[in-house]
């Protein structure tokens, strides 16, 4: 059944309903941010990795120092020589060593970045949590006074069936009796098969209709009393209208 004709069934203007409506919209809308914050966080992590990936490093220049140094020592190079190449490095260095630390200063705002979203994570986690509780519990007394109101009907249909039947039954006597006949032209020889399920729906009339068993009512098992007041009835009708019944 679909909305709208849960809204035609239960009178338009449910509380139930709008509450429902309105707690599975709330829970829609926590499930995408939820998913929001998620992709935050990964492209978070990829900023992270895209940082460090394009910082410089003093590994290079380290090294080219170190065998500065050697050359220097070896004596392939003259100390003027060394110092004015090592001058240079060292001024590189310095570019490295701030780019390094904007870097580092870059990534660690990133980390305070996803420590705050990770938390928004956990709130929102635990708020979807809570809505998706209530959801389920205003859902189940939706579906709860639903099947009371189609119990109801279905009582009464049950009701409409059994009265039916034995006066099916009674006219099906009274025709065995005219034509003088064992067998029936109008019921069935398994009729006493007939059996409707109860359920726990349909408010106290059910209980009482159908006397707390799981079946509202089951002929094989019937009393003949109904059979015979409904047998009666059919009786006077026909006599009420002048037939003479053989």
């Amino acid at each position: 059944m679909n909305t709208t004709q849960l809204q035609d069934k239960t009178s338009g203007a449910s509380p139930a309903l709008a509450t429902l409506l309105k707690r599975q919209s709330e829970l829609s809308a926590l499930e995408k941010k939820l998913k929001h914050i998620e992709a935050t966080i990964s492209e978070q992590n990829e900023r992270i990795d895209q940082a460090r990936a394009a910082a410089p490093s003093m590994q290079r220049i380290n090294a080219l120092i170190g065998d500065l140094l050697a050359s220097a020592a070896a004596g392939f190079i003259t100390e003027r020589e060394r110092e004015q190449r090592e001058g240079e490095l060292q001024k590189e260095a310095v570019k490295i060593r701030a780019a390094e630390a904007e870097a580092s200063a870059k990534v660690s705002r990133i980390h305070a970045t996803i420590s705050g979203l990770e938390e928004q994570l956990r709130d929102t986690n635990a708020a979807m949590i809570k809505a998706r509780c209530e959801c389920n519990e205003v859902l189940c007394a939706l579906l709860l006074a639903e099947a009371e109101r189609l119990g109801q009907e279905y009582l009464e249909f049950a009701k409409g069936v059994y009265s039916r039947f034995n006066q099916l039954m009674a006219i099906d006597t009274l025709h065995m009796q005219a034509t003088g006949s064992r067998y029936s032209e109008i019921t069935r020889m398994d009729w006493y098969q007939l059996f409707l399920p109860a359920f726990q729906a349909g408010g106290d009339d059910a209980l009482a209709f159908g006397r707390g068993k799981s079946r509202l009512f089951n002929l094989a098992s019937e009393s003949e009393r109904p059979r015979a007041e409904a047998l009666e009835a059919a009786r006077n009708r026909f006599a009420s209208l002048g037939v003479v019944l053989t």
